[in-house]
């Protein structure tokens, strides 16, 4: 995964289209932006990341921003629990269609 990113490339890889919003939990910040920051990771390396590491902190800005949240938000975002695993094969399950 690259890590730096113009402008121009965080709009077109990591921005959410308004139908992938649509996918993301409703309420905490951190399952707002892990979700958004898996499913675009996904759609970028094929798997979804491990952790928070896995995802350049630029794209945790520029979807921050774009969800209207705390970039340090992420850091409360449990990837291995149950519900990160399951935020994950729901956004695959309808990436997959």
């Amino acid at each position: 995964m690259q890590r730096h990113w113009n402008d121009h490339d965080l709009e077109t890889y990591w921005s959410c289209s308004s139908d992938e919003l649509k996918l993301l939990p409703p309420r905490e910040a951190s399952s707002r932006l892990g979700v958004a920051a898996s499913l675009k990771f996904f759609q970028l390396e094929g798997y979804f990341p491990a952790s928070g590491r896995d995802i350049p902190s630029v794209a945790i800005d520029s979807m921050a921003k774009q969800l209207h949240v705390e970039p340090n938000a992420i850091a409360d975002y449990d990837w291995q629990s149950r519900t990160g695993k399951r935020h994950g094969s729901s956004a695959g399950f309808v990436l997959r269609g």
